[in-house]
């Protein structure tokens, strides 16, 4: 069995460097917005997790339970600074499959 707490490191690192890479100019309020997603779903990440490694759902299962983590993403600081819906989706988008990769590459 991986150690979650191992793998939420990594998602950690991956998803801030991700928000920085996307919000170049935003980068702070991008970092407390993921942060704040990442500790509201840290609980739920790791019964997915433990049930991912021990073939309890599938890796098809997992995303589908990640992806109904997407609209509890609210990137409030994001929202605040104007920045279009379209493109706060598409980061979105992009940190849901952040976080399915990343976990599955421990399993």
């Amino acid at each position: 069995m991986p150690n979650f707490q191992e793998i939420f490191d990594e998602l950690k690192t991956d998803v801030l460097d991700l928000a920085k890479l996307t919000f170049k100019n935003f980068k702070d309020d991008a970092s407390k917005d993921v942060n704040d997603f990442l500790a509201q779903s840290e609980d739920k990440l790791k019964r997915w997790t433990n049930l991912a490694a021990n073939n309890d759902i599938t890796k098809d299962e997992f995303a589908v339970l990640v992806k109904g983590l997407k609209d509890g993403a609210e990137m409030k600081l994001l929202k605040q600074t104007g920045l279009a819906k379209v493109r706060i989706d598409e980061f979105k988008n992009s940190l849901i499959n952040l976080v399915t990769d990343t976990v599955f590459k421990f399993l």
